[in-house]
């Protein structure tokens, strides 16, 4: 069974312009997106969203990292890890 929040998601509103799932760049349709800045197919990203940093990360790094927090994903490719904030925010603090 589908979810309507997630067609939503893909979908965006009605009369509105599609966005960047991970940063919220605006596109010219209306479909919603991973903008080429934010995700690259081949590869692994992370994305902050404090500070907008784009980290295009190890997949080893980025399965441990995610393992360590509960997720178990084999196929890294094409995956963007979207955190509140990394370590340069954190190294600020």
């Amino acid at each position: 069974m589908r979810r309507p929040e997630a067609a939503r998601a893909i979908r965006g509103k009605p009369g509105q312009r599609g966005h960047c799932v991970v940063c919220g760049a605006v596109g010219k349709g209306t479909a919603n997106f991973i903008c080429q800045d934010c995700g690259d197919p081949l590869g692994t990203m992370l994305y902050c969203l404090s500070c907008g940093r784009r980290l295009a990360l190890d997949p080893v790094v980025a399965r441990r990292f995610l393992q360590e927090n509960g997720y178990d994903i084999e196929d890294m490719t094409g995956l963007v890890l979207k955190v509140t904030r990394c370590s340069r925010c954190m190294g600020e603090d």
